[in-house]
């Protein structure tokens, strides 16, 4: 009986001294989620240059944002000030992203501010499907400068109804003209070359589509126009009714979003 005893308790201790197997718990210490954090933030980083804006990259930098941003309140936890602040900071973005906006906008001011975004581009190199300072092509470029003067015009202003506008021409992308007419532009005119209409009914953010190449020009004012056709961004100005754009059937359209708003009671 007493070697059984003794031999069962030595195999009790034989087995109570194999070292336990490593739990998930082990494993997620605070300096591997901080690892774990800078790795989804280099991801994100990644997918935001990546010069073409894909549905999986757009994506993806939703996804990785959200878990950067829950990782960063997560590490922050235990300093109290730090917690309160992401805390607060992430309800008053969803309050202005999520609150009712207006359509009583200064349409002259968000012209120019998307002009101005345009302009931001000026010399950066052209990649036919890039939408970024490393490479953008024209569809690119009418998109990144329209979202990012309409957001940024919408902060200034605190008007949720340009950030949600911004936002929805991010995920979605540029439609095309022709498929898209009714519900985002306004064709103002169709099959006439610069020097056959009056520039006097452009306005700042307007867009022109040559109909034999598909090529995009995004109007600045004062006969320039911001154009990505060439081996980086140019100004290009048609005063000049000597230059060769003058000879290419186009089509002028105009963001629905952009038109003058009508006065109260007026037919449509």
């Amino acid at each position: 009986m007493g070697r059984g005893k003794s031999k069962g308790k030595g195999a009790g201790k034989g087995r109570r001294a194999a070292p336990p197997p490593q739990s998930l718990r082990h494993l997620l210490t605070r300096r591997n989620a901080i690892a774990l954090w800078w790795l989804a933030l280099l991801w994100w980083a990644g997918a935001a240059l990546y010069p073409p804006s894909l549905p999986a990259t757009r994506l993806s930098g939703v996804v990785f944002g959200g878990l950067l941003l829950l990782g960063l309140l997560g590490l922050s936890w235990r300093y109290r000030l730090l917690r309160w602040c992401l805390l607060a900071g992430g309800a008053v973005a969803l309050l202005l992203f999520f609150l009712p906006g207006h359509d009583r906008y200064d349409r002259v001011a968000l012209r120019e501010a998307i002009a101005a975004a345009a302009r931001r581009y000026e010399g950066c190199p052209v990649r036919a499907d890039g939408e970024n300072f490393l490479g953008i092509g024209p569809n690119g470029l009418v998109r990144r400068a329209t979202l990012e003067g309409t957001f940024r015009y919408g902060l200034e202003t605190l008007n949720p109804a340009l950030l949600r506008r911004a936002a929805d021409l991010w995920w979605r992308g540029l439609p095309a003209m022709e498929q898209a007419q009714r519900r985002d532009f306004e064709r103002l005119l169709s099959g006439k070359t610069f020097a056959q209409f009056d520039p006097g009914i452009l306005f700042p953010a307007d867009i022109a589509l040559y109909e034999a190449s598909g090529r995009l020009l995004l109007h600045l004012g004062a006969h320039q126009w911001m154009d990505a056709g060439g081996e980086r961004v140019a100004v290009l100005s048609l005063e000049a009714r000597r230059a060769p754009e003058h000879s290419q059937a186009l089509s002028i359209y105009r963001w629905r979003f952009l038109k003058a708003r009508r006065p109260t009671g007026q037919a449509p």
